[in-house]
Formats: C-alpha cells, structure tokens, sequence
C-alpha cells in the first residue's frame, strides 16, 4: 500500500461499484429518502383519517341515539291515560315486547295537563321488537314524546333478554 490511504482505496471501491450498478449514487439515496418520508406522511395521514372516520361514527351513533331518546312523535293527542296505558299495552304486544310495569303519572303546570309513562319492557334477543314498537307509538293516535330509553339489565341467565325502561310522555287536551 505504497502511498494510498484507506478513505482513498474506499473511495476507489465505491467508485467500481457505483460503476457496477450495486452502490446507489447520491442523488439516489435522497430520492429513496424523499419516498420513504412521503409513505410515512402517506400512512400517517390514513391513520388520521382512519381516527377521524372512527369518530365521526362514533358521534353520528350518539346523535342518534339521543335522537331516539328524545325524538318528539307528532301525532293526534288523547286525554285518557288509561287508555294511552292499554295502547301501549297493544303496540307492545304485537312488536312481540313482553311489558313487565307500566306506571303513569299526571302533572299540571302552568294550567296544562301532562302525563308521564314509564314502561318496563322484556326484549328477547335483537333491539328489532324495540325499534318495531317505536314505529309503532310513531304511527299510533297517541301524542307520546319519548323521553327516555335505558336498558335496565342484560343477557338473563339462559336466554338473551333484556330489560328495557321506555319513558313516554304526553300533553293531555283538557
């Protein structure tokens, strides 16, 4: 090695294999660099879209549950509560819901009537025979508000069932 330093016999390698084709060049590195840190942004940016659309879901599942629970039926009123009671008694019935407890209440404020349902449902299986019997309060002569849906207990031992609290309410017509 007369003369010749170890950088400079490096170099002279480096230089017979970026001739070769096995050594990429400078250029070449930055290049690979450049489109490695645009797959980074590239999966980051999926990833954040990928949390947001997960939250967004979860929002839109919210509203719309709280929609449920407060969404105001528009239909024809009746001042009997009795009646309002074995009405429900029948809409739940033919959704398939067995009804535990039914218990109503009267109020007045400012000179109106109001009346309170609050209704103990047995769901077998699927919330279908719940969403059934709201269609059914919906199309229904009833002026019912629902108030509120809470799901009391779930899965009974040996059975998928659940106990579902459904609160109505409604302005009676004097």
């Amino acid at each position: 090695m007369t003369g010749k330093s170890f950088a400079s016999l490096l170099g002279a390698c480096n230089a017979v294999l970026l001739l070769a084709g096995t050594l990429p060049a400078r250029h070449e590195v930055t290049g690979l660099r450049e489109k490695e840190r645009e797959a980074l942004e590239a999966r980051q940016t999926a990833r954040r879209s990928r949390v947001q659309a997960a939250a967004a879901a979860s929002v839109s599942s919210q509203a719309i549950a709280s929609s449920i629970a407060l969404a105001e039926l528009h239909l024809a009123r009746r001042p009997d509560l009795p009646a309002l009671t074995a009405k429900l008694r029948r809409l739940a019935t033919t959704a398939g819901l067995a009804l535990e407890r039914v218990e109503y209440r009267s109020r007045h404020e400012w000179g109106r009537a109001y009346a309170d349902l609050e209704a103990d449902l047995l769901a077998q299986g699927t919330y279908r025979a719940l969403k059934a019997l709201l269609w059914g309060v919906e199309h229904a002569d009833t002026a019912f508000t629902v108030r509120s849906i809470a799901v009391l207990d779930t899965d009974r031992p040996g059975s998928a069932s659940r106990t579902v609290r459904l609160t109505l309410g409604t302005y009676l017509v004097p």
